[in-house]
């Protein structure tokens, strides 16, 4: 998940509001990355994203759990010194493609290549700044109140199945993106192509990590200026010198598709989440749940 999601700082909001100052973004990644399981009656064990913790913790279900941004990062094994020594040899691998072709110097196609995955990794270094780099153990939270119970608390109608935990519901509140990137993983299931699984256990024993929420206003426009040069990128070694000509027309081809795909279809999902999506949503019936308005023609899948 390249882009930063507002969610995650709408429920840093949401914590410090209800009094748990020490909530922060870097425990908001933690328990979207599935840092944190939920044990209680009725159900097998599993995983918790931030906003269903907050309902829980915010209404009694459970105690806040006891845990600052030190122990996440110790959990998580993150080292800081790495990161900027990555950073670093990105930087300095990025500044020196940037001075050969200044001087007119020679650049390879694979360099043009690897500076365009330089390019995403550096927006996404900045929108994981408070990310932790991995969960190795989640920590486990218990509540004695049976499952079913909680549902009936929040879903009007508690006894519709659920896709992929018993609270999926509570957040499943995704960008335009997500649709069409399960769309894709389906495709390749029905071609017997599983590049990409899903957790077998049902409910889930870990949260996906190809999951696209809401982006905030800040990932958006970042979004739009490095998507576009990530997409044309490769038109520059238009006249590059290749071995044989049959290999300068298939470059020029895929570029010119990267460039024409990267526009046309950035164009596309901005069409559908702002003009298509709202009037398809309008047709659904609403109700009010506590956390959010929920439609319902979403909730399956």
């Amino acid at each position: 998940m390249v882009i930063r999601s507002g969610f995650i700082q709408e429920i840093e909001q949401k914590f410090r509001d209800a009094g748990y100052e020490n909530w922060t973004m870097t425990h908001a990644f933690f328990a979207d990355m599935g840092g944190f399981l939920l044990e209680c009656p009725g159900s097998k064990t599993f995983p918790i994203d931030a906003e269903q913790l907050f309902w829980l913790v915010k209404d009694g279900y459970m105690d806040y759990p006891d845990l600052d941004t030190a122990d996440i990062k110790d959990k998580s094994k993150s080292d800081s010194l790495a990161r900027m020594i990555t950073i670093g040899q990105a930087a300095w691998f990025f500044i020196n493609c940037i001075i050969r072709v200044a001087q007119n110097l020679f650049l390879t196609t694979l360099e043009l290549t690897t500076l365009s995955f330089i390019l995403i990794f550096f927006v996404t270094s900045f929108c994981w700044q408070h990310k932790p780099k991995d969960i190795s153990r989640a920590m486990i939270l218990k509540t004695p109140t049976p499952i079913a119970l909680i549902r009936s608390k929040y879903h009007p109608r508690p006894e519709e199945p659920w896709y992929q935990t018993p609270l999926d519901f509570l957040s499943r509140e995704e960008w335009v993106i997500a649709r069409l990137w399960r769309y894709y993983v389906q495709i390749l299931h029905y071609l017997h192509i599983p590049i990409f699984t899903r957790p077998s256990s049902k409910p889930y024993d870990y949260l996906p990590s190809d999951t696209f929420l809401r982006p905030d206003r800040v990932s958006k426009v970042l979004f739009v200026p490095c998507e576009l040069l990530f997409a044309c990128i490769f038109l520059f070694a238009w006249n590059f010198t290749f071995p044989t000509p049959t290999e300068m027309l298939v470059w020029r081809i895929a570029a010119v598709y990267q460039a024409f795909f990267g526009v046309t279809g950035g164009l596309s999902i901005w069409y559908a989440e702002e003009a298509i999506l709202p009037k398809h949503l309008e047709k659904f019936e609403l109700f009010q749940c506590p956390p959010k308005k929920l439609f319902l023609g979403l909730l399956g899948n």
